[in-house]
């Protein structure tokens, strides 16, 4: 892998894939095509993420120079430019950017302790969200397009609690106060009902209503000084890194099912696909597992 091409988003093929590298731009391809569809320029900051909309038709791209850029698919042209703030990389940056569903709506976080929903096709601010704590870094946007969820610190001294907002006022209905201290995990279920968090202080995942904010378990992963990577449909399996290895278990019972050893590396990364694989990053390379046997597939 060059390890300067930091982020892939792709969707079911035949759309594009879109493939980013350090230098502030991105391409477009094809599966199986070897030329790219189009070239994205119009970043001049590393571009830090990348989302696209559902069907494929649109992008958006975010980066350290404080803005998001939504861009048509087909040809590469940049729909929208989101100016999150004037101030530029290195000083500010779009910690995250997510595009909001059942809405022509977009979401992006910034180290200036905001985030500002954007209405899509305008390029407009619609909402601003007053956040408590510049360590929320990550932001997750359920199916219906009512609430947004933020928070995860990248350290142990950040954000204690998860935040569970009403996007159309702005205002706060939940803070989920992860019991471990600081929140260095956070996704969501599939079905949208569920919030799953997770600390480096504790070995457990926590399993929260969406509805109400409720912790509803805690799972013990049983495993020291790991990070929780990610979590499957419906919860039931848990990809959890430690260095040399990456584990599933069980999102019930943190039982351990498989163990993969990736060296002497640390995963930063892995995700579940179809048909019950896994797909695990590190440093070097990439490979598929399967999920159910713990082998390798290639």
């Amino acid at each position: 892998l060059d390890i300067t091409r930091l982020v892939l988003s792709l969707i079911p093929s035949p759309r594009p894939v879109a493939w980013s590298t350090w230098g502030g731009f991105a391409t477009l391809v094809r599966p199986g095509v070897r030329n790219p569809v189009s070239a994205l320029r119009g970043h001049t900051a590393p571009i830090l993420g990348m989302r696209f909309f559902p069907g494929g038709d649109r992008l958006l791209t975010f980066c350290g120079e404080g803005k998001g850029i939504i861009w048509e698919a087909r040809n590469g042209h940049a729909l929208q430019v989101l100016r999150h703030t004037e101030v530029r990389w290195p000083r500010h940056v779009l910690f995250d950017a997510q595009v909001i569903p059942g809405g022509d709506r977009v979401v992006t976080l910034g180290s200036d302790a905001r985030g500002v929903v954007w209405n899509a096709s305008s390029g407009q601010a619609v909402v601003t969200l007053m956040l408590p704590h510049r360590g929320h870094r990550v932001a997750r946007a359920p199916p219906g397009g009512e609430v947004l969820v933020t928070g995860v610190s990248p350290d142990r001294s950040g954000v204690l609690a998860v935040l569970v907002w009403d996007i159309a006022s702005g205002r706060i209905r939940h803070r989920l106060l992860q019991p471990s201290g600081s929140v260095t995990f956070l996704e969501m279920s599939p079905c949208g009902a569920k919030v799953i968090t997770a600390g480096w202080d504790r070995d457990s995942v926590f399993v929260w209503s969406l509805e109400d904010g409720r912790l509803e378990r805690e799972v013990a992963t049983s495993i020291a000084w790991s990070s929780v990577l990610s979590v499957s449909s419906g919860g039931h399996q848990v990809i959890v890194s430690s260095p040399g290895k990456v584990s599933i278990s069980s999102g019930v019972t943190g039982r351990l099912r498989h163990q993969i050893s990736v060296g002497e590396a640390f995963a930063p990364s892995a995700f579940f696909v179809a048909s019950g694989r896994l797909v695990v990053f590190t440093p070097t390379e990439a490979a598929v597992w399967d999920v159910e046997s713990g082998k390798r597939l290639f």
